[in-house]
């Protein structure tokens, strides 16, 4: 199956039928549109190990040094993908901060190590057996300050409809997700 292709349809068909929060980022070149969220990025050996890590919520708040990105849906939505093969770095540049900086990459390789005694000679070598996204799919409309909304389950309500397709569409053995995300009872319940 072509995951990027599948998710970016069905992404796609939420966002034009208008699940998007009204809260959340507005394009800067037409502030009637919204910033589309971003599929998921799914590494080319993901069947191998079928996990999926969910970091907290989309942060947008460095908007203007990818406005030429994030102002065009067809890249918007494939952000993550995108800038894995643009950048060349030590850990896997997927628009995901905690995957960029190497934190959910380095926890992700411990507890697959404790789990399944699975070593990765690299963090991309582990990237490209994973998917990664953010499981909150927009970033709250702020003046410059990261606006973490994890705790408070109504703004990741939106969001759902998105998650829901993940992992219709993954089918993941393993759900790596924030537990301050876990810990609300409707998520518990839906995963």
């Amino acid at each position: 199956m072509n995951y990027q292709q599948t998710l970016f349809d069905v992404y796609q068909k939420l966002f034009n039928e208008g699940h998007v929060p009204d809260w959340a980022v507005r394009k800067k070149s037409n502030p009637e549109e919204f910033v589309p969220p971003a599929i998921p990025f799914v590494g080319k050996n993901y069947d191998d190990l079928k996990v999926l890590v969910y970091a907290s919520a989309e942060n947008l708040t460095y908007y203007n040094s990818y406005q030429e990105y994030l102002d065009n849906n067809q890249f918007a939505f494939i952000r993550s993908k995108y800038f894995f093969d643009k950048k060349n770095s030590f850990f896997p540049y997927v628009h995901i901060e905690p995957v960029n900086n190497g934190s959910l990459v380095l926890v992700t390789g411990y507890i697959l190590n404790k789990l399944k005694n699975i070593h990765f000679s690299s963090p991309i070598d582990l990237a490209d057996k994973v998917a990664f996204a953010n499981f909150g799919k927009f970033s709250i409309e702020t003046k410059g300050k990261n606006v973490d909304y994890a705790k408070n389950y109504s703004f990741l309500e939106p969001s759902i409809p998105y998650v829901k397709k993940d992992l219709e569409i993954l089918k993941p053995n393993i759900v790596i997700i924030p537990k301050t995300i876990y810990n609300h009872k409707p998520i518990k319940k839906n995963l």
